[in-house]
């Protein structure tokens, strides 16, 4: 049975994040916990610093890994999210994902998002507050999977509603919180060969593994670990981060 015990504490060592732990956090690590949210769902989130996940307040090629799990399809802007973990990656820095396969969840329906949508994503600088994905998302999805032991009565006014809701919400200029977009492994592999294809995203990223199933007790994502490569070596950037350690011992924690 694969999980994070077998995977993480072999990929996951050094100095790194975890993104959006909340109540289930990757097992066999210490990460430093980044999360947007001090509380979501009622429920406190693991949090040592608050940041999105595309902004994070950490320097260049200052973290071994960054790790997450269930969240890049909450990413309206994944290529750009990417690029930003690039920055703050060493060389040699691992990205370690678990991507819900939408094969296996309420998202199934849905069609898979294509390479070219994330790209004209980037290009726009797509937020969170973005109306183009909330039909495809509500209307798209399996809504006795999402809402179970609704009847279609009640999922058909659910829908309509979640649609109003969301499109108020971005009219008043707030973000949203949805699956912006779907993966499959296969599609996930595509996107790998286009990211290192791609100039305008100039990132160096080798697809070490993907695992699919994962992790066992879950069974409905899979896993994916990157490999990056920069300019600058492993080498340099460790010794930058020495001396700036001697400095602050926090490092790479931001002061405040």
């Amino acid at each position: 049975m694969s999980n994070h015990l077998q995977y993480a504490p072999r990929w996951l060592r050094g100095r790194g994040i975890e993104i959006g732990a909340h109540l289930l956090p990757i097992d066999g690590i210490q990460p430093i916990y980044v999360d947007r949210f001090r509380d979501f769902g009622g429920s406190a989130c693991r949090l040592d610093v608050q940041a999105d996940a595309g902004a994070l307040p950490f320097p260049d090629d200052s973290l071994d890994y960054v790790a997450s799990s269930h969240l890049i399809e909450h990413l309206a802007n994944p290529l750009a999210v990417f690029r930003e973990w690039n920055r703050v990656l060493v060389d040699g820095g691992i990205v370690y994902a678990v991507i819900p396969d939408k094969r296996r969840t309420f998202d199934h329906p849905r069609a898979v998002t294509p390479w070219e949508h994330l790209l004209a994503d980037f290009a726009a600088g797509t937020t969170p507050v973005d109306g183009t994905h909330i039909d495809d998302f509500v209307f798209g999805l399996d809504w006795s999977r999402y809402q179970p032991g609704a009847t279609p009565a009640e999922a058909a006014t659910a829908r309509q509603a979640a649609a109003a809701n969301y499109t108020d919400a971005v009219r008043a200029g707030r973000e949203i919180n949805i699956h912006f977009h779907v993966f499959t492994p296969d599609s996930f592999r595509e996107t790998a060969i286009r990211l290192r294809a791609e100039p305008r995203l100039a990132l160096d990223w080798r697809l070490e593994e993907l695992v699919e199933a994962f992790p066992a007790e879950r069974g409905d994502g899979f896993l994916v670990i990157f490999r990056i490569r920069k300019s600058m070596p492993r080498s340099i950037a460790r010794c930058v981060n020495w001396f700036r350690r001697m400095r602050n011992p926090r490092f790479p924690l931001p002061a405040a």
